[in-house]
């Protein structure tokens, strides 16, 4: 099992070096995201780059489901493409609001919908058999806010790479070996989606030659998704889970709420992201994508200590709540929201 893992992820990545280069090619022209007020680069950057995170992982993907006895692989990568293609439309040509919505909770339901519902909901200690509809409510829900609040924190050069290396290989590695084909399949898809961020980081890293667009941002929230919910059905607690993705759910989540706590508007788009402004006081995309990519790998580390026994329900959650509380009480400090931020 493990040699196929590693070939698929190291399959992914290749595919992902190479198509990004096609794609780096095609958007010197065609796809080329201008400095604005509201950017964070100051040169013309391609963008769409995350296309070729998205091919690695399609083929890996479809190459998985050929090499291995019993993997459905190819009817889950469906969702996943469609989804692209969605990605790839907006990157060229701006889709309405709702457009994307009602395609995202059409993508995500169809999703939660081919794995199936987890019997009980794990919470540290506690397991909840929560009504089948209501549950189906919430994964879908919370799966259009991952896929968004990925699209959101991807602003700064390598850092949704980054979070797609390590969050991707943390819930791979805590979904249990099984014989359950699904699951099965979701592991192989999220080491090969580790693979394919490496592989794009090629290209993606400080400071970036390619952007990774909504292409690739919305698919990597959605893969994201995907192990959330097989982690679920596996019997792992929702805030194991969740550890790995933390940096991008904090800083997002916060955001929001701070946002709506002052009346602004929601749909106004904005730089007040903390990640934002710590790059811009420390002039330094690096430094802050490396902060971020540190925070995952911490709370990675936590997950798989929990997972192991070997920390209490909560205490991982709450030694990554009180880092991050320690980042943002800095950044309140340092780094305050200006008002060209918020408007």
């Amino acid at each position: 099992m493990w040699s196929i893992v590693v070939l698929m992820a190291g399959l992914a990545a290749l595919v992902s070096i190479l198509v990004t280069r096609l794609v780096w090619s095609y958007a010197q022209k065609r796809l080329l995201d201008r400095p604005n007020e509201r950017s964070s680069h100051q040169i013309p950057t391609p963008r769409g780059g995350g296309l070729g995170l998205v091919a690695g992982l399609l083929v890996a993907g479809s190459a998985s489901s050929l090499l291995l006895e019993g993997c459905s692989g190819a009817a889950l990568l469906i969702p996943i493409a469609v989804m692209a293609v969605l990605g790839w439309w907006d990157d060229h040509a701006s889709l309405s609001a709702r457009l994307r919505l009602v395609a995202q909770f059409a993508l995500v339901a169809s999703l939660a919908w081919m794995m199936g519902p987890p019997a009980v909901v794990i919470l540290g200690p506690w397991q909840m058999a929560i009504p089948p509809l209501l549950l189906a409510v919430i994964l879908v829900i919370g799966g259009v806010w991952l896929v968004n609040l990925t699209n959101f924190m991807d602003g700064i050069d390598g850092i949704a790479g980054v979070q797609g290396v390590v969050g991707c290989l943390g819930l791979a590695l805590m979904l249990p070996a099984s014989a359950d084909p699904l699951t099965e399949t979701v592991r192989i898809i999220l080491f090969a989606g580790s693979g394919a961020c490496a592989g794009f980081l090629r290209w993606n890293w400080p400071p970036a030659r390619i952007f990774m667009g909504d292409v690739g941002s919305t698919t990597l929230g959605l893969i994201f998704t995907l192990g959330v919910v097989a982690g679920l059905r596996a019997g792992i607690a929702v805030e194991v889970l969740l550890l790995p993705l933390m940096p991008f759910i904090a800083d997002a989540s916060c955001t929001l709420a701070r946002r709506a706590w002052r009346g602004e508007r929601l749909s106004q788009a904005h730089r007040s992201h903390l990640y934002q402004r710590l790059a811009r006081h420390w002039s330094s995309h690096l430094a802050v994508t490396l902060l971020y990519g540190g925070l995952a790998v911490f709370g990675l580390g936590l997950a798989l200590a929990t997972r192991q026994s070997l920390l209490p329900p909560f205490l991982g959650l709450g030694l990554w709540v009180f880092s991050w509380s320690l980042l943002v009480g800095y950044g309140w400090r340092f780094c305050p929201v200006h008002p060209v931020d918020s408007r």
